[in-house]
């Protein structure tokens, strides 16, 4: 992407593209962006740089979820009812 700055402003250049969406992934875009009063094409540009850059392993992706559970942290001595002996 090319920026140029002209006082205050940068200006970039983009490209256009055209991509095919479920009808449920459109919706779920067009959704997104009336929710947060935006173009539809920011939230495919802020979703494309967040893949871009990585986005974050599951764990990172999961780490709120951390002490949510209870029981044994080791899944080997953990008693599970319905399942086997336990």
């Amino acid at each position: 992407m090319l920026r140029r700055r002209h006082g205050d402003v940068t200006f970039s250049r983009v490209t256009g593209i055209t991509i095919k969406l479920t009808p449920a992934q459109l919706q779920w875009v067009r959704d997104e962006a009336k929710a947060r009063r935006c173009t539809k094409a920011k939230i495919v540009r802020e979703l494309t740089e967040r893949q871009r850059d990585g986005g974050g392993s599951l764990h990172d992706r999961m780490q709120d979820l951390g002490g949510v559970f209870k029981g044994s942290r080791e899944l080997a001595t953990r008693k599970l009812a319905g399942y086997g002996g336990g």
